[in-house]
Parts: structure tokens; C-alpha cells; sequence
């Protein structure tokens, strides 16, 4: 019996590996998924983030193009003074543990995506677009 029972759990490990990128069970809660086009765009980060070209490194960010605009209640964003109505585009982020995430967006630049994860207000410095979508599962078209 322990080996049938030890024989699954490699099984199990074995296909949790295989699993394509765009399979990954969905954890987190306030999940929501959009569909669009993936897009990459070029932009200059740190240390200036563009004041200083010859010395601030270029970044690639990665965006979905949205069909139509989509509401901050529908992405389920709280409201604030300085939100707008409505977006048109949402910056995507790979989650930690997550890394051939960043390939799949690589490969798929201007393709259809259905794309699901946690949005949020953008925070950080490399957050070009206003929303941004940490990313739980993707799959292309």
C-alpha cells in the first residue's frame, strides 16, 4: 500500500511539472480574467527612467490592448480621486515562482490572450500604465 501511495505522489509531481503555463491552478481570491491583445512596448527604467537616456537602461514592459475600455468596477479596483472611468490597456506582471510566464509573453507579443490574476493601481516605478494585472494564468487564443 505505502508503494501505491508513493507511486501516485511522483505521478502527481511528475504532472504538476508537465503542466503548461497556461494551466496553473488559480489560488488567490478577486481574481478576474481579460481578454485583448498582447502587446510589449520599450521604455527607459532605472536609475532616471528617462531623464539621462545615455545611462538609464531600456526595459520591455508587456500590456493587454483592450478591445473595448473596461470599467474600474469591473476590475474590481476600489475607487479614488485620481482613478479614470474606464482603461483601455493593463499592464501585465509574471508573479514570483512563475517564470516561464515571462517566456510565453515573449513568444505571444500581438497575439489574443485571455490573461486572469489580481489587478491593482499602479505603485512601483516600472509601472507605465495606470492598472496593472499580476498574472495567475494565461492562454493564448
Amino acid at each position: 500500500m505505502k508503494y501505491i501511495v508513493y507511486l501516485s505522489k511522483i505521478i502527481a509531481f511528475a504532472t504538476f511539472l508537465s503542466t503548461p503555463v497556461h494551466a496553473y491552478p488559480i489560488i488567490k481570491k478577486n481574481i478576474i480574467a481579460i481578454e485583448g491583445n498582447l502587446r510589449s512596448r520599450i521604455t527607459f527604467g532605472p536609475p532616471g527612467f528617462g531623464e539621462s537616456p545615455r545611462t538609464d537602461t531600456k526595459i520591455t514592459i508587456f500590456y493587454i490592448e483592450l478591445a473595448r475600455p473596461i470599467s474600474r468596477k469591473a476590475l474590481n479596483l476600489p475607487p479614488t480621486s485620481v482613478a479614470k472611468i474606464s482603461y483601455k490597456a493593463v499592464q501585465v506582471w509574471c508573479g514570483s515562482g512563475f517564470d516561464r510566464c515571462w517566456n510565453f509573453l515573449k513568444l505571444n507579443v500581438n497575439k489574443k490572450v485571455i490573461v486572469s490574476g489580481v489587478v491593482q493601481y499602479a505603485a512601483e516605478a516600472n509601472d507605465v500604465y495606470p492598472v496593472n494585472l499580476t498574472i495567475s494564468a494565461i492562454e493564448r487564443q
